[in-house]
């Protein structure tokens, strides 16, 4: 007599069990693109070779709308780091702009204590 409601309730619980399912796949997958679209950026950004602050200023200027300004040459391209190509080790006694500013930074420190 109530076979027919046994069933819609057997039919409703296998949509669900279906739904919950898609809906764990759906999130699994979001998760694997940003993921994959994170690293993407990462990629990207780091064939700049840009310091952090380079980025940040790039990003302002974008983040700004002044970013055509940018292209158009308007407004200077934030400077590229330094990048080593020749293979070889700097001389230890050549200083780097790293040096210089570490240098700078303990001399400023010793002066505050």
């Amino acid at each position: 007599m109530y076979a027919k409601l046994d069933k819609l309730r057997d039919d409703l619980k296998k949509a669900i069990a279906k739904r919950d399912a898609a809906d764990a796949k759906v999130k699994q997958l979001e998760a694997k693109l940003k993921e994959e679209e994170n690293l993407q950026i990462v990629s990207d950004v780091a064939s700049y070779n840009l310091s952090p602050e380079q980025l940040a200023q790039f990003l302002q200027l974008a983040g700004s709308g002044r970013l055509q300004e940018l292209l158009s040459g308007q407004i200077p391209m934030p400077a590229a780091g330094v990048v080593n190509t020749s293979g070889k080790e700097p001389d230890k006694d050549e200083k780097t702009d790293y040096d210089a500013e570490k240098e700078e930074e303990d001399f400023l420190d010793e002066e505050n204590e």
